[in-house]
């Protein structure tokens, strides 16, 4: 939670009484694999750091797959930029295939 607050995502651990969490014995055990929730859901979370990721300089490219492919030994994929004016291959698709 420390992490993801320093990187602007408002969060908060279920305690006792909610969903994810129970009392016993005097401490409180969290379960079902959710022990936080962030203010506002998953599209808030998603915000946070994506505006974490721009202040630290870093190029997010989002790829939409066109194709999916498996010949019984190696993947391949064809994916199109989701944001065609900001990819350097102009939105064209573009392939690739698994080394093994």
């Amino acid at each position: 939670m420390t992490w993801l607050r320093a990187q602007g995502a408002r969060c908060a651990a279920h305690y006792a009484g909610d969903r994810q969490s129970a009392l016993v014995n005097g401490k409180t055990r969290f379960f079902g694999r959710l022990p936080i929730e962030v203010s506002g859901g998953g599209a808030d979370w998603v915000q946070a750091l994506d505006r974490a990721v721009a202040k630290a300089g870093i190029t997010v490219l989002r790829y939409r797959a066109v194709a999916l492919d498996y010949d019984g030994e190696r993947a391949a994929a064809c994916a199109r930029s989701a944001t065609a004016s900001k990819s350097n291959r102009g939105g064209a698709p573009w392939c690739w295939r698994a080394a093994a």
